[in-house]
């Protein structure tokens, strides 16, 4: 922890305290530098995405880009207006096709009745570098990466946060009016809390990848976004996107 970032919080009551640095963390602390509302967000990584993890934003997402005035950001670091979105059921990349559900690109789709914005394609890799750049402009917003929250106490007044620098070692105990936990659900808050599981537990396991490759393109002309089983038992999906010589599997 810089000596900035030292005497903030020595002298003064943080009004929120964001722990968690992901998309929903991020996009908290977009809402409440709109609002000029002064916030803290601590992460415990670099701020950097080495995983796509999610593909697509939903219509409300993308209003609060909008509401942000990131939404043409976010749109230019998905996939591109042309870009066709047809599902394709193979048997393989280079292999008979199925089944063809059409879906128009983004520049060939109507404007919708309900809302300015439609849902769009924006892996996490490229969706959270705009948010954080977004998020780092706003005057009311402090940023701390690289610092990792140990345990968290209820005052009368508020929360008394245990810190540690992960660069330095150093250990510092704020205090703050709010604490949001948007640390996912393996986090801290929700154990701290107490908070169990609801639900089915683990539905499925999926690994997605990021690639570029050029000969990718050579194998299948398709276009779209490719969906094949090449084992009858395990889902297979390939993404493919010649236009940003890129590929996103699943």
């Amino acid at each position: 922890m810089t000596e900035v970032q030292s005497q903030y919080a020595k002298e003064r009551t943080i009004p929120v305290l964001i722990c968690g640095g992901g998309p929903v963390g991020l996009a908290l602390a977009a809402e409440l530098g709109f609002q000029r509302v002064n916030c803290i967000l601590v992460e415990q990584g670099d701020g950097s995405v080495p995983v796509p993890k999610m593909s697509q934003l939903t219509t409300r997402t993308m209003e609060f880009c909008r509401r942000w005035g990131i939404a043409e950001r976010v749109k230019k670091a998905g996939w591109p207006e042309n870009h066709p979105c047809d599902f394709v059921y193979v048997t393989s990349l280079t292999g008979y096709e199925l089944y063809r559900q059409k879906s128009p690109s983004y520049a060939q789709r109507p404007e919708l009745s309900y809302s300015p914005e439609g849902p769009r394609h924006c892996p996490q890799i490229f969706f959270d570098p705009v948010l954080l750049e977004h998020v780092s402009s706003l005057r009311t917003v402090t940023l701390w990466h690289r610092i990792r929250m140990d345990s968290f106490v209820e005052e009368s007044d508020g929360v008394a946060v245990n810190l540690t620098d992960l660069e330095s070692g150093e250990i510092e105990t704020i205090r703050t009016r709010y604490l949001v936990g948007c640390d996912g659900f393996d986090g801290l808050t929700r154990k701290t809390l107490g908070i169990e599981y609801a639900g089915e537990g683990v539905l499925s396991f999926s690994v997605s990848i990021f690639f570029r490759s050029a000969e990718l393109q050579r194998c299948t002309t398709r276009g779209g976004q490719d969906f094949f089983d090449s084992s009858m038992r395990t889902a297979i999906g390939v993404i493919s996107c010649p236009s940003m010589d890129a590929s996103y599997g699943a």
